[in-house]
């Protein structure tokens, strides 16, 4: 996962198939990291990518529009708390948040709190 931090706040979609839930939330990469951000994403470890299916979280995307990152993904947990509680704990998610981070500037609007800022959803169509 390429968030500076959990998205244990994100407030997810329901819709569409049942025990599934839709997150969407924004962050700016710094414009001079940003092909070291790329480059990373090619090639994200593993690690980070068994801590993420463990937590439920599946059909993970990030998008990159000049500095502006949108991040999507599916919820098919049934605790989320925990199971973000849970990656927040991974020793390999903390690295590569720690990584991560120096790369990223959070949006203006965010709420407390927040580092990737949450999106509502306002339209789906499977």
């Amino acid at each position: 996962m390429a968030v500076g931090d959990s998205p244990g706040r994100a407030a997810g979609s329901g819709g569409g198939n049942a025990g599934v839930r839709r997150y969407g939330q924004i962050l700016r990469v710094r414009p001079e990291r940003r092909e070291e951000y790329i480059r990373h994403h090619q090639a994200v470890w593993p690690e980070v990518r068994q801590a993420l299916a463990r937590a439920h979280i599946r059909n993970y995307s990030i998008f990159l529009f000049g500095d502006l990152l949108f991040g999507y993904f599916e919820y098919s947990g049934r605790d989320f708390a925990a199971d973000m509680a849970r990656l927040a704990e991974d020793g390999k998610t903390q690295e590569w948040w720690a990584l991560m981070q120096p790369m990223q500037a959070p949006v203006e609007g965010r709420r407390e709190g927040e580092w990737w800022a949450d999106m509502r959803e306002v339209f789906h169509m499977d």
